[in-house]
């Protein structure tokens, strides 16, 4: 009898364990869940993706906003901070027709981030084309302190 030893590793059991347990409790509130998603799409705010790159000049935001229009976005911006929210509103149909799945969103999207540099709110420039919102905000001299000689 041919013996064939295998290093045991404990975090490896617990990873395929955990996988196990994640997918049976999947399984298990799927039918609980699914009449809840309309309730949940329409009623809690959602967050939505940013990157924000620096050039040597300005402060760049690109925010993926996707089914809204120019004139549902608000963007205000300080020095620091920059809050972006949009609010979808429910289109008005005549109710000729059942609707079983409801997944695209109905309701509000907000993001308020601290800005890892110094802007000018003055100079902002915000532009939304094909679902993107991209923010261009000009960076503020930044107020160096200047060293005191000691007398």
């Amino acid at each position: 009898m041919l013996m064939v030893f295998r290093e045991w590793d404990p975090f490896e059991e617990m990873d395929r364990l955990y996988r196990r347990l994640h997918e049976m409790m999947r399984r298990a509130w799927e039918p609980v869940r699914e009449p809840w998603t309309r309730f949940r799409n329409e009623w809690r705010y959602a967050e939505f993706p940013v990157d924000i790159s620096e050039t040597n000049s300005e402060l760049v935001l690109h925010a993926d906003l996707p089914g809204f229009e120019k004139d549902e976005i608000k963007v205000r911006v300080t020095e620091d901070t920059i809050d972006i929210s949009a609010k979808k509103r429910e289109e008005k149909k005549e109710v000729s027709e059942t609707m079983y799945r409801r997944e695209r969103m109905v309701g509000a999207v907000r993001r308020f981030i601290t800005l890892p540099v110094t802007v000018d709110p003055e100079n902002v420039k915000a532009e939304y084309k094909n679902g993107v919102l991209t923010v261009r905000m000009k960076k503020k001299e930044s107020k160096r302190g200047r060293e005191i000689k000691i007398e």
